[in-house]
This record gives structure tokens, C-alpha cells and sequence, in this order.
């Protein structure tokens, strides 16, 4: 349930216990976490702060600055809050996109700006459904499933114009960013609603060049179990990394995804003309 509060009826509260400040790649802070009586205050600095419970069920905006729009507040309880609560949730979630394809879904993590959402833009264009944008939402049955989430992804002005050029359906994603949001159209074969079995994880890494960019070629290498063990751990999302029980279920769950999955590095040129060629060798990946 999520209830939201009038910034004026700010709840009091004794001060939060911080345990992690997150900042910008410009050294700006951006957010910061701290242990509550009940559970969780989850501060943007300048936007808002949000309450959660330790199980994860109830989430309250408990304040929000006066300029803060409804449409940033929807993009941090979307892009940020929510992710953040499927793992109080029991729920593994990697920062990552992710496409259906015939042979199961196809995961590409990394950092942010490395091109996953691009990528995975692409992809679609090539007839592939988009099922998440940034994070994926991943549980253990008989094999590990990928779950969707919302179906749009959230691209750079320069991703969009080499995409799709003149798209009429890119809205403005929040005040703290220059990203537009696309919804994207499901492809008849597939279906972007429906969990699929995980079949592929590729973790992104940018090619450095010191000539052309346009000379450099994408490439893969396979990654050993105890490596992509430890890139399912660097780059999973989590609330809280001073809990041992949801450490130790994150570990658990990265060892076994890591045994059972195909998972490789696939290193991207910094170009956007190569898009092609890393889509074939994503495909030729997937008929192999």
C-alpha cells in the first residue's frame, strides 16, 4: 500500500540511524538511507523522503519539497523506491534490462549510462519485447524467472534521435534529468506481461578506444561462476547492506543463478553505429 502525505503533515519521528549516502557522478549528494523505529526513511535530497516498514508493505511519502512536480515524484517511486522494496519483499532484483526473446529472457546489467536501456531499445525494434527498464526483478523456482515490470524504457536525447527519429510518444521522464520516457508497443509474438525463464545475462563494459570510435568492434568473453557471482552481487539492488539475512539470500541466489546461467561480459564501442552489430551478435548468442 502506498499512502502519500502532505509535506505540512510531516509525521515526527526520532532521527533516522543514516548507514549509506549515496552522490551524483558530479560529487552532488543524491540520496541517503537510515534505520527507523518501524523500518526505513528513504531521503532525495531536495525532493522527498519515504517511509517504509522492514516487511516492505506499507510505504509513505512522508514529505516532498514544495517545487517537487507529481511527475518526479512518480519517477523516484518508480525508478528508484520500488526496486528498493521488492527486496524487503524477498524478491532479487538486478540493475539491469531485459528482453523476451523464443529462447527466454535476455538480461543486460551495468552501470548507468553504459547503454542497457538503448540496447534494449534496439532490440525491440528488431521485434523483441522490452519486459524492464533498469531493474529486473528475478525469483528462484525451478529455474530463475524474470519477472516485467512497467513497459517503457527511459533514453538520452542522442539514443532517441538515432532510434527512432521524430517519435511523437517520448514524455519527459523528471525535473532531475534530461532522459525521456517511450512506451514501447509489444510485438505480436511476444508478450511483455508474462514472466519468462531467464536465459541470458550479458554485463555491459564500454570498449576504450584512443582512435576512432567507429574502429572498434563489440565482443564477448564467457564469464566463470565465481566471477559472474560476484557481478550478480556488484550490481543487484538492495536496500539495506548491513542485513546478514538479506545478504546471505542475495549471495545464495547470485551462486546459483551463476551455475545455471550463461552469463558473459559484452563489451560495447562508443558508438551508436554499432548498435547493429551488437544486436547480430546477441542473436547469433541466443541461436547457439
Amino acid at each position: 500500500m502506498i499512502r502519500l502525505r502532505d509535506a505540512a503533515a510531516k509525521r515526527e519521528t526520532s532521527p533516522p540511524s543514516w548507514f549509506i549516502n549515496l552522490d551524483l557522478a558530479d560529487g552532488t549528494p543524491w540520496a541517503a538511507r537510515g534505520k527507523t523505529a518501524n523500518g526505513y526513511l528513504l531521503r532525495y535530497h531536495g525532493l522527498a523522503d519515504f517511509e517504509v516498514d522492514r516487511a516492505g508493505r506499507e510505504l509513505v511519502c512522508q514529505s516532498r519539497s514544495d517545487d517537487v512536480s507529481d511527475l518526479t515524484l512518480r519517477a523516484l517511486l518508480v525508478d528508484h523506491v520500488l526496486p528498493l522494496i521488492l527486496t524487503l519483499r524477498g524478491k532479487c532484483v538486478l540493475h539491469a534490462s531485459a528482453v523476451a526473446t523464443e529462447r527466454g529472457a535476455c538480461a543486460f546489467a551495468g552501470d548507468s549510462g553504459i547503454g542497457k536501456s538503448t540496447l534494449a531499445t534496439s532490440l525491440s525494434l528488431a521485434g523483441f519485447a522490452v519486459l524492464t527498464d533498469d531493474f529486473l526483478i528475478l525469483e528462484r523456482r525451478e529455474t530463475v524467472i524474470a519477472s516485467p515490470s512497467h513497459p517503457h524504457v527511459k533514453l538520452r536525447e542522442d539514443s532517441l534521435g538515432a532510434l527512432l527519429p521524430g517519435a511523437t510518444n517520448a514524455a519527459p521522464v523528471a525535473d532531475y534529468t534530461t532522459k525521456r520516457r517511450l512506451r514501447l508497443d509489444l510485438p505480436k509474438w511476444g508478450s511483455a506481461i508474462q514472466s519468462h525463464p531467464l536465459s541470458r545475462i550479458f554485463f555491459l563494459s564500454r570498449i576504450e578506444t584512443s582512435g576512432a570510435a567507429s574502429s572498434a568492434k563489440p565482443r564477448m568473453e564467457a564469464l566463470s561462476p565465481r566471477d559472474a557471482c560476484m557481478e550478480l552481487v556488484n550490481y543487484g539492488i538492495r536496500l539495506d547492506s548491513t542485513d546478514p539475512g538479506l545478504l546471505a539470500r542475495e549471495f545464495d541466489f547470485a551462486q546459483y543463478a551463476a551455475n545455471h546461467i550463461p552469463i558473459k561480459r559484452l563489451w560495447l564501442p562508443n558508438d551508436l553505429r554499432a548498435l547493429d552489430a551488437v544486436r547480430e551478435m546477441i542473436e547469433d548468442e541466443l541461436r547457439d
